[in-house]
């Protein structure tokens, strides 16, 4: 994730919140960077939770939501730049936080297997979308591909059950 940072960092890429205070736009890199290399989406929230980060009409939580939305975007870059360097792994969308009002369009995405450069591209370009929509949940995980053989194998296996 620090990799990432840096990418972003050199290249002017840091997406930083229209509710950031003069404060809060002059701390953030750093507070982003040192809560980054800690690893927790819980190290972002708490640096951003410092007073006078945020404007005062700013909405309760926003350090919260923020935080992990921010911690997400480097952890989903971080995957992306891992699976690239790895080819005989996969990335795949799963729900990283526990969302109490599901969106089916969410639901549907869950399993589906991501394309590394692509998404990372994304991200790359585009700092301030999460590719799975706001307060979605949804990240990455990593999984190891099927050889052509063992998927091969699975079709087999799954065709022979069928026909009993």
């Amino acid at each position: 994730m620090h990799a990432e940072f840096v990418w972003a960092f050199e290249r002017g890429k840091l997406y930083f919140s229209k509710r950031f205070t003069q404060l809060g736009h002059k701390e953030y890199p750093r507070l982003l960077e040192e809560a980054l290399m800690k690893g927790t989406p819980e190290s972002v929230i708490q640096s951003l939770s410092a007073p006078g980060l945020f404007t005062a009409e700013a909405p309760k939580g926003s350090a919260e939501v923020f935080g992990w939305d921010e911690f997400n975007k480097y952890y989903m870059r971080a995957l992306c730049s891992l699976v690239l360097a790895h080819p005989n792994h996969e990335l795949i969308i799963t729900r990283g936080r526990i969302s109490t009002d599901k969106r089916n369009s969410s639901e549907a995405q869950l399993g589906r297997r991501k394309d590394a450069q692509e998404c990372l591209t994304q991200l790359r370009n585009s700092p301030k979308i999460n590719p799975f929509g706001a307060y979605s949940g949804l990240t990455l995980t990593i999984r190891k591909r099927k050889s052509f053989p063992e998927a091969q194998a699975g079709n087999r296996s799954a065709m022979l059950s069928q026909r009993r």
